[in-house]
């Protein structure tokens, strides 16, 4: 009995030590959160100008960033900084495998990719609109 309590209490030990080192969201403030992506995607540059795309893209990111867009849309009378922290409350304390299970749960994974090449399609239609009214303009010069 004893030695089936201590193995319990062992493996629970054990256990609950394996995710004390992994890093965690902290939703606190920006900064934190910032600081927290930054531990939990080391090899990632969260600089605006080298941000991750494509399948590059880790669930997690996708989870963050279009769980904000849903947030944002349904916020619209709140300010940036209240938008902000709602968007990043459900992620408090959450590991990179949380935020992942988060995604794939609320079918958010590929959401940021398929965003962009929907933007990416938006301008080429654009372009394509703008070539045919510079075209109709033409014709009528």
């Amino acid at each position: 009995m004893l030695k089936e309590i201590t193995s319990s209490v062992l493996m629970i030990m054990l256990i609950g030590g394996c995710s004390v080192n992994e890093p965690r969201f902290d939703s606190t403030s920006e900064e934190t959160a910032e600081a927290s992506l930054q531990a939990m995607f080391p090899d990632i540059s969260f600089d605006d100008d080298n941000l991750p795309e494509g399948d590059d893209i880790p669930p997690a990111i996708d989870a963050l960033l279009c769980n904000g867009m849903k947030v944002g849309f349904a916020n619209f009378d709140k300010t940036k900084e209240e938008i902000a922290a709602l968007v990043r409350e459900p992620f408090n304390g959450m590991t990179a495998a949380d935020m992942e299970a988060f995604a794939i749960e609320n079918d958010y994974v590929g959401c940021v990719n398929k965003m962009l090449q929907g933007i990416k399609e938006m301008e080429e239609g654009l372009k394509e609109m703008e070539k045919a009214f510079g075209d109709i303009n033409d014709t009528f010069k």
